[in-house]
């Protein structure tokens, strides 16, 4: 069983599947990320502050998660 605290949990649940703010069977609602995460569209500004605790979930113009990584 995999460790949701872990970047390969969150990696092999997230890629490819759209976020979405409810639940879907078909998508990954935003609720089911572990705090703090922050979701980052093409373009979008963030800041280089490290911290390993916060999942970072980027997405693609669609939603579609396209890379998952902690920090």
């Amino acid at each position: 069983m995999s460790n949701p605290n872990d970047a390969n949990h969150w990696t092999s649940t997230l890629i490819g599947k759209t976020l979405v703010d409810g639940p879907a069977a078909t998508h990954v609602s935003k609720s089911t990320l572990p705090n703090p995460h922050r979701i980052i569209k093409p373009g979008y500004m963030v800041t280089m502050d490290f911290n390993e605790a916060r999942l970072n979930v980027h997405t693609d113009d669609s939603n579609k998660v396209t890379n998952v990584r902690y920090g």
